[in-house]
């Protein structure tokens, strides 16, 4: 979740952080992806800075996501010498200024 494709800057900012991985959920139709999510386009593409995909049904989704985030960000955070906790509040952070632009 760069500040190139999202409106989190600032709180980005605040961390001394450039990004932090996010699980980010799309369509795939037919090998071509589409995303839903309502956010604005920024200047580059979400699909760009993948770092794996993983094939879910949606009934496996929403727990499957939250403990694969919870893993990805964990071990970013470690990789980094930052506490998992610190960085999962700076995403939390994230969300909420992603959903005050949606509003």
């Amino acid at each position: 979740m760069p500040d190139d494709y999202t409106p989190v800057g600032a709180v980005l900012n605040e961390a001394s952080l450039k990004s932090i991985p996010e699980a980010h959920c799309y369509l795939s139709i037919a090998g071509e992806r589409h995303d839903f999510t309502g956010l604005s386009a920024g200047s580059s593409s979400p699909f760009a800075a993948l770092i794996a995909e993983y094939t879910v049904s949606p009934l496996e989704l929403p727990e499957f996501k939250a403990e694969l985030h919870k893993e990805a960000i964990a071990a970013w955070a470690s990789e980094r010498l930052i506490s998992k906790e610190a960085v999962w509040a700076t995403r939390e952070a994230c969300i909420a200024a992603l959903a005050v632009e949606r509003s």
